[in-house]
């Protein structure tokens, strides 16, 4: 369902801004869940399927991009590896949110959204340095950007 905009994604924005509107999803998803609103509390439902879908498609389309089709699985399998550390915070966090706040989960939801501020500012920075081919725009908008740049040099 979701892999169209995955990929229209990628395709338009480019992996540097589509990571940073994943980790955008993700805080946006996380400042809504403090909501007591059903109405945003279903729109924070929304969002997490998108996010959900994305964050899960967006490693190995970098690893294809970035390492190549010969390493992608590998690389994509690091990856995952060295994002599962996290999953052990999971239970204790629950636990937490359970017997000392008393099944509410805000302060849970600020933590994460507090966690998830800093990662966009770094995929922003990211964006705004990097000069890899696709990092920061698409291949294809920078290779016409460039047309157009030059295109314009000439007309002066």
């Amino acid at each position: 369902l979701c892999a169209p905009l995955v990929d229209g994604l990628i395709h338009n924005l480019g992996f540097g801004r589509t990571a940073q509107f994943i980790a955008l999803l993700a805080c946006a998803q996380s400042l809504i869940m403090l909501s007591d609103s059903l109405r945003w509390q279903i729109l924070a439902a929304l969002i997490f399927v998108v996010y959900r879908a994305n964050v899960f498609a967006y490693p190995p389309a970098f690893s294809g991009h970035v390492f190549g089709p010969r390493t992608v699985g590998t690389m994509t399998g690091l990856i995952f590896t060295l994002a599962s550390p996290v999953q052990f915070i999971i239970s204790p966090a629950l636990q937490t949110t359970l017997t000392t706040f008393q099944d509410n989960f805000r302060p849970l939801n600020a933590f994460e959204a507090a966690c998830l501020i800093p990662l966009v500012v770094v995929t922003w920075i990211l964006v705004t340095k990097s000069q890899e081919p696709g990092i920061g725009l698409p291949v294809e908008k920078k290779k016409n950007q460039q047309t157009n740049d030059s295109e314009l040099r000439g007309l002066k």
